[in-house]
C-alpha cells in the first residue's frame, strides 16, 4: 500500500464532486500547475467509466482564496484583465496547435505552458475566493432577501447569451416556420429558413450545449428541439429575461447604499462569477478540439481515447520503441487510478491498483444522516420526491414536480430544472450555475450539500427548506 494514501486524511476534509467525462490528460496538464500551494485529487474508477471525482482539501482552497482576495479586493478589474490576457494567449497557441497539419510537439508544449498560466489564475483559486467571499457577504449583509438580490450577477453568462440568441431567432421567424415550431414538427426539411439559421447557430454556439463528458457537438435537430421548447414557452422566456434585467437594475440601486467594504466584496464576487463562467466556456471550446491533436498522434497504434490516459509529457515521448510500455500504463489507468496533487512536496503522483480501492473506501464512504445542510441559493420551501441525476443520460427519468439532486448543473440541465419543484446540488456556491438559474426560475435551491447522493434516493419524500439551507427526510 502506498504511503501517499495515508496522507489523504478524512473525507470530511474535502469538497468532493462527481463530474461527467473521463478527461484524465486534460485535468492533468491544467491541474498540475496549481498543485504546489494546494492539495487535491482526481479519482477515476473502472465501475464509473463516464465519470471522475474531484476532491479539494478545503483548508488549502480557502487559504489560497484569501490570498487572491487580499490581492484584488481593492482592484478586482486587475484580476479580470490578467485572466482575459491569459485566455487570449491560450486560445492563440491552441489554434496554432490544431491548425498545423504536422505533429508539432513544440507548439503543444507552448500550449501547455499557457494553459498552466491560466490554471494558476483560474483553477481552485476562483472557487477558494468565492467561498471566502460568501462568508464575507453573509457577515456584511444580514438580510437574506437583500443578499440574494446583491449576489445576482451583473454579468450575462454564456448560457444567457445563447438563450437570448435563440429567443431572437424565434422572434424574427416567418409565420410559416413559427407555426411548424409550435406544432413540434421535427423534420428540418419542412421549414423554409430555419435550417440555415440553426446551422449557423450550431456553428457559433454549439459548444455551449456540451459538457465535460461530451464527445461531439449537438446536431441541428437537437438544437431544433430546444428551439421548439422555447417557441412554445415564448411569453414565459421573455418574462424571465425581463425579470433578470429588473434584478440587475435593483442591484445597481442597492449597491449605492452599501458601505465601501460590502460594495467591494460584491464587486469582486461579480468578477469571480464572470471568470468562472468564461473559464468553463474556454474549456468547453477546447475539450472538443483537443481531439484534433490526439488524432494526429494516434497513428502510433493508439486511439485518441487511449491517448487521453497519458499525461502530456508521456504523449510527447511516444515513439515506436516504447509502445508496449505505454500500452501497459494505459491499461493500468483504465482499470482505475487516482492522481494526488501537491502531496509530499511533489507536484503530483499517479497511483493504481489496490491504492485506488483504498482511496475509494476513504473518500467515497457513505454516511447516513436524516438531514443535511448547505447554502441557500434561492429561497423557498417545498415537500416532494427525490430524483438523482448523475448525467444527461438520466434526463429521461426525470418527471415534472420532482426534486432535482445533482452533483452540479450545466446548460444541458436547464430543461429538467424547469420541470423541477426544487434544485439541490452537491457542490457550488451562491454564484454557481444552479444558484443563478434557480433564481431565474423562482425555484427553491440549496447548493454545496456534501454527501447528498449517499443519503437521499429516488422516490424518497423530503422537505427542502431553502430559506435556511436544509434538506430533511420525511
Amino acid at each position: 500500500m502506498s504511503k501517499y494514501i495515508d496522507q489523504l486524511g478524512k473525507k470530511n476534509d474535502y469538497e468532493i464532486s462527481c463530474f461527467e467525462g473521463r478527461i484524465f490528460s486534460y485535468n492533468h496538464f491544467y491541474f498540475s500547475a496549481v498543485a504546489k500551494p494546494q492539495k487535491f485529487f482526481t479519482l477515476y474508477l473502472k465501475d464509473s467509466p463516464k465519470h471522475y471525482w474531484l476532491g479539494i482539501l478545503l483548508k488549502f482552497s480557502i487559504q489560497e482564496g484569501k490570498k487572491l482576495y487580499d490581492e484584488y479586493i481593492s482592484c478586482p478589474l486587475k484580476l479580470r484583465d490578467k485572466f482575459y490576457q491569459s485566455t487570449i494567449h491560450c486560445r492563440e497557441t491552441f489554434d496554432m496547435l490544431v491548425s498545423n497539419e504536422k505533429i508539432n510537439k513544440k507548439d503543444y508544449q507552448t500550449f501547455i505552458k499557457t494553459i498552466r498560466v491560466l490554471g494558476m489564475i483560474g483553477s481552485m483559486n476562483l472557487e477558494g475566493v468565492e467561498k471566502y467571499l460568501e462568508k464575507k457577504v453573509i457577515k456584511l449583509i444580514n438580510n437574506p432577501r437583500l443578499r440574494e438580490t446583491l449576489t445576482y450577477p451583473r454579468y450575462t453568462s454564456y448560457i444567457q447569451q445563447e438563450n437570448a440568441e435563440i429567443l431572437n431567432i424565434v422572434n424574427h421567424l416567418n409565420s410559416h416556420d413559427l407555426a411548424l415550431l409550435r406544432d413540434d414538427v421535427g423534420k428540418l426539411s419542412a421549414y423554409q429558413k430555419l435550417p440555415k439559421i440553426l446551422h449557423r447557430h450550431r456553428k457559433i454556439w454549439g459548444w455551449a450545449f456540451t459538457n465535460y463528458g461530451s464527445e461531439r457537438l449537438p446536431t441541428s435537430k437537437e438544437i431544433l428541439k430546444r428551439t421548439q421548447q422555447i417557441a412554445n414557452n415564448l411569453d414565459k422566456e421573455l418574462l424571465v429575461m425581463k425579470l433578470n434585467s429588473k434584478k440587475r437594475k435593483q442591484k445597481e440601486k442597492l449597491l449605492d447604499s452599501l458601505q465601501l467594504e460590502a460594495r467591494r466584496v460584491v464587486d469582486l464576487l461579480d468578477i469571480i462569477t464572470e471568470l468562472r463562467d468564461q473559464r468553463k466556456a474556454l474549456w468547453l471550446k477546447i475539450s472538443l478540439d483537443l481531439k484534433i491533436w490526439l488524432k494526429k498522434v494516434s497513428h502510433l497504434h493508439f486511439s485518441d481515447l487511449d491517448l487521453i490516459w497519458l499525461t502530456w509529457e508521456e504523449q510527447c515521448r511516444l515513439n515506436s520503441s516504447n509502445l508496449k510500455i505505454f500500452a501497459k500504463i494505459i491499461n493500468q489507468r483504465k482499470e482505475g487510478c487516482i492522481v494526488l496533487y501537491g502531496y509530499s512536496g511533489e507536484a503530483n503522483r499517479i497511483l493504481i491498483g489496490e491504492d485506488v480501492q483504498k482511496a475509494k473506501n476513504i473518500l467515497l464512504q457513505q454516511e447516513k444522516k436524516e438531514e443535511l445542510f448547505g447554502i441557500s441559493a434561492s429561497r423557498g420551501k417545498i415537500v416532494g420526491k427525490i430524483r438523482n441525476i448523475r448525467s444527461n443520460n438520466d434526463f429521461n427519468k426525470f418527471k415534472k414536480g420532482e426534486i432535482l439532486i445533482s452533483s452540479h448543473t450545466t446548460p444541458d440541465y436547464v430543461s429538467i430544472m424547469k420541470k423541477a419543484s426544487a434544485i439541490i446540488t452537491e457542490r457550488g456556491g451562491i454564484t454557481s450555475h444552479a444558484a443563478i438559474i434557480s433564481r431565474e426560475l423562482k425555484k427553491p435551491c440549496i447548493v454545496g450539500i456534501q454527501g447528498i447522493f449517499n443519503n437521499f434516493f429516488d422516490g424518497q419524500k423530503v422537505e427542502v427548506d431553502a430559506n435556511i439551507g436544509i434538506v430533511r427526510k420525511l
